[in-house]
Formats: C-alpha cells, structure tokens, sequence
C-alpha cells in the first residue's frame, strides 16, 4: 500500500503543480481583461498601491482574485504616459514575491488579451510565466 501511494504521489504531485501553473496563465489573462476594462471605463489604470480592489469597486471582478496557493495577485505599471506596461504576477507557491516559483506576466498597454496564449513574460529583470527556470 506504502508503495503504491509513494508511486503515485511522483506521478500526481508534478502534474497538480502544472494544473496550478495553468490556472495562473488564465487567469492573469482574465485579469489583463479586467484591467483593460477598467482602463477603458474609468481613463486611466488602477493605482498600484491600490491593487486589484478598484476592479471589484467597478464590478469587473467579484472579489479580489486568489492564485491557486491561495496568495494575492500582485498588479503593477511600469514606464510612463503612452509606454505603459501592465504586469500581473503570483508569488507562487511559497507565497513570497522575489523567488524562483513566482509567475508573471505583462500587456503593453496598446495590446489586447483576448486568450491565455496572449499573455505574455515580463523582460528579464520581471516575473516569470509559469514553465520558465530561474
């Protein structure tokens, strides 16, 4: 029984862990709509500080949106004016920004997520997209 256990637990850990990582990718492309939205809506980005809460002031999210570990999404811009790029992250599975599991994405702001596969990775110096080392 020990062994049967112990062998499924290599198989089934690894994958639950990617299910996680693709559960991100989904949602910090949802979140890139949110934000557009409330982009759109309001004519001007969400202050950084202020997190994801004024996109559940605005109705376009229910609640303030969880990663599959059960830690905030962290929301930031970088750059100025008409350079503006929009990134989402997780801290991962550990929960502290800065180490090798965090996940992250960015949108210039120009360009629109209409799917997963339009998120894109941060530059080098930025979060990582789920499936990308140290």
């Amino acid at each position: 029984m020990g062994l049967l256990v112990g062998t499924a637990a290599v198989f089934i850990v690894p994958r639950l862990e990617e299910a996680h990582q693709d559960v991100v990718v989904i949602e910090m492309a949802n979140l890139g709509l949110a934000l557009q939205r409330y982009q759109k809506q309001v004519g001007s980005w969400p202050a950084p500080d202020a997190g994801l809460a004024p996109l559940v002031a605005l109705g376009l999210l229910e609640r303030p949106p969880i990663d599959p570990w059960r830690h905030p999404y962290r929301y930031g811009l970088r750059g100025s004016d008409g350079d503006i790029e929009v990134r989402v992250s997780s801290a991962g599975k550990d929960g502290l920004f800065g180490t090798a599991d965090d996940l992250g994405a960015c949108l210039p702001s120009g360009e629109s997520v209409a799917a997963p596969g339009h998120v894109r990775r941060c530059d080098g110096t930025g979060p990582r997209p789920p499936g990308q080392g140290p």
